[in-house]
């Protein structure tokens, strides 16, 4: 990069060390240099209105840049214009009007980050996806910069603020200009999104090693900014895909109903869609975002549109997914079979025990001579198909039951209050579990979905519980919507301790106090003492985006909550049958099915965000052991914990940075130990 000189132009000019200074209103600053080397020269800064400590409000177009005595009004990594959502009607406010660029007011450099009360603290709910595009739309800019002399080039700044805000001073940081050539590289994570127009903050630039276990799937991504449009061929030997981000209208509307500013579009990364191998992609003018993903026995030399990519294999071995502390559970809400062939590819991605239902594997009733029979034989298959793919080997959840109580009343002209019902009904629990006991696994049966919220069958999930308990060799399960209620299956309901499974949602005792109340629905208040330690189970709505939300709940928050059953919920909402890759509004991933063309799979966002969830808690449990082996359990564990840090259940988004910074971690601990 080429020296620069900065001045502050007042009433006397005054040298500045260094590229961050800030200008009061009317007041101009200027820097000379030399045109750097590259194609393209682009120019880099972060600017803000200073208001006091902690406040932050929408902002205004109040800075004026030229570029040799012209003015510089478009920005090459922002939208045309802003939305604030806080006036009625949404008013657009353009980044440049009247040659003067809009500018974000903030006390500090981090976006929308208002304590409570402020305004603008919600946003991030809005664009819980966009953290890094936040701070590019808002705080930097980036303009290429044309018609430069060899030497002597001039860059002015002049800040022109409105009567409100003229107490104020607007900071300018991180001056730079670099030189490019035809495109610009840059990393990011997968769970992040990238604009069309996005171009990348400094620190993105390099591209960090891909660092894996020996068996452990890679998957790295970049952006491509190009500054005209480009072609390249697809290598072989990996599997390439194009990040797809989506348009949610949803969220639109809800920044409307919810007064929430945001930056016209909320977009979201979502789809990923697979290149075939050998094939010409063309490059748009503007950012393209590719994943790529490989096991460490392919990683040769490798590049995408002449991005070479660096591997480091480590000498690691992690342990399979099925020798994990924890199942790794999903649900999938369709029927039908599974002609898309999804099944080994969730076992390949570390799902290793899949619940199943009564829909999906019925077991017809019928009455022989006054006594109940039961077919198990579409059970029985649907449970070897799985055991093919090496799930539900070690336990099975099977339920809801309402497809067998159907059968039941029809059998006994009796809903679940009447006599005969029941006692079919507990014929039924005799002989569903003398099958399980054969079948030589543990089997849970649940009755209800989240029974304590639902008046109707509140009643019939406590009389029907009762009689079951009342089989010896049952095993009850259910899912429970917080942990007061789940305590009250096991004190009121007859839930055995140490055989019946409560899975509770949300998982959430460890990061408060003992006297904490927790309050049930339909259940007494319980005291977080006397709920700790009772409840090792989780559901969590498994979501396309924020897809760290996902890669959260299978990693780390598993390893928290020393949890042996997360169980993702509606991974796939629909009919199996018909593939669908249409992105959905936030809730339920959609599997990512096989292209036409080609018979390649599509992946997702949020699916990938699983996958890597639980490699992490594959690392966690790696680390536990080896240091523990050193230090002691009681000393590893701190250590663990305190890199895991504070549990977190707020709707508020997490970052992918403190997610890759407890892998790095880890897996530091790991290779200074094994």
């Amino acid at each position: 990069m080429k020296k620069i000189l900065f001045l502050i132009i007042s009433a006397s000019a005054i040298v500045l060390a260094g590229a961050d200074f800030s200008l009061s209103n009317n007041k101009s600053g200027k820097f000379k240099f030399d045109a750097p080397s590259g194609k393209n020269a682009v120019l880099f800064f972060r600017a803000r209105i200073k208001l006091p400590a902690p406040y932050e409000a929408w902002g205004a177009n109040v800075l004026q840049v030229k570029l040799n005595g012209k003015a510089l009004t478009s920005p090459i990594n922002k939208d045309k214009n802003l939305v604030d959502s806080e006036v009625r009607p949404q008013i657009s406010y353009p980044v440049c009007a009247n040659g003067k660029l809009f500018v974000k007011a903030d006390s500090d450099w981090e976006v929308f980050n208002a304590p409570n009360g402020e305004i603008y603290r919600n946003t991030w709910l809005l664009n819980q996806a966009n953290k890094t595009e936040l701070s590019n739309v808002f705080y930097s800019f980036a303009f290429k910069l044309d018609k430069l002399k060899k030497t002597g080039n001039t860059i002015d700044f002049k800040v022109i603020l409105p009567k409100e805000l003229a107490r104020y001073k607007v900071e300018i940081s991180d001056v730079q200009i670099r030189g490019f050539n035809e495109q610009i590289t840059f990393a990011r994570s997968f769970m992040q999104a990238v604009y069309p127009w996005s171009f990348p903050a400094l620190k993105e630039l390099d591209i960090p090693e891909v660092v894996m276990a020996k068996n452990e799937h890679g998957f790295a991504t970049f952006s491509i900014y190009c500054f005209a449009p480009q072609k390249f061929k697809v290598p072989s030997g990996v599997q390439c895909y194009r990040l797809d981000n989506s348009n949610i209208p949803a969220k639109l509307k809800e920044a409307e109903t919810r007064h929430i500013p945001n930056i016209g579009k909320p977009y979201v990364p979502e789809l990923l869609t697979p290149l075939l191998s050998g094939s010409e992609v063309e490059l748009p003018a503007g950012t393209t975002t590719f994943a790529v993903r490989f096991k460490s026995a392919e990683t040769g030399k490798h590049s995408i549109a002449g991005q070479p990519f660096k591997f480091n294999v480590m000498d690691i071995t992690l342990p399979e997914a099925t020798e994990l502390p924890v199942q790794n559970t999903m649900y999938i809400m369709a029927g039908g079979t599974d002609t898309q062939n999804i099944h080994p590819e969730f076992r390949e991605y570390g799902i290793s025990t899949m619940l199943t239902s009564p829909w999906a594997a019925p077991i017809p009733l019928k009455i022989v001579d006054d006594k109940l029979v039961a077919d198990f034989r579409k059970f029985d298959a649907r449970l070897k198909m799985f055991h093919g793919y090496d799930m539900n080997k070690k336990v099975l959840f099977f339920g809801t039951s309402e497809p067998i109580f159907r059968n039941i009343t029809k059998l006994t002209g009796q809903e679940e209050e009447g006599k005969e019902f029941q006692r079919r009904f507990k014929e039924f629990i005799e002989l569903f579990f003398n099958h399980a006991d054969e079948l030589g696994i543990t089997v849970h049966l649940s009755l209800y979905d989240e029974a304590n919220f639902q008046k109707k069958v509140w009643g019939r999930t406590k009389l029907l519980t009762s009689i079951a308990v009342t089989v010896p060799n049952s095993r009850m399960w259910s899912t429970v919507t917080e942990l007061s209620s789940a305590a009250h299956y096991f004190e009121t309901l007859g839930y055995r301790k140490n055989r019946d499974v409560c899975i509770t949602h949300p998982f959430q005792v460890y990061d408060k106090a003992d006297n904490d109340i927790i309050k049930g629905v339909l259940c007494p208040d319980k005291k977080i003492s006397e709920l700790r330690n009772r409840f090792f189970g989780e559901y969590e709505g498994i979501t396309s985006y924020p897809a760290t939300n996902n890669r959260y709940a299978y990693g780390v928050r598993s390893a928290l909550g020393n949890i042996k059953y997360m169980m993702g919920f509606a991974f796939w909402w629909g009919n199996m049958r018909k593939p669908n890759i249409t992105p959905t509004k936030r809730y339920y991933v959609s599997y990512p099915f096989r292209e036409a063309k080609t018979g390649v799979r599509y992946s997702s966002v949020g699916w990938e965000a699983i996958r890597t969830g639980i490699d992490d808690i594959r690392y966690i449990t790696m680390a536990r052991e080896l240091l523990s082996k050193k230090a002691g359990k009681v000393s590893a564990e701190k250590q663990i914990r305190t890199i895991l840090g504070t549990p977190r259940y707020s709707a508020a988004p997490l970052s992918p940075e403190y997610l890759d910074n407890v892998r790095k971690a880890i897996t530091k601990i790991i290779l200074e130990n094994k």
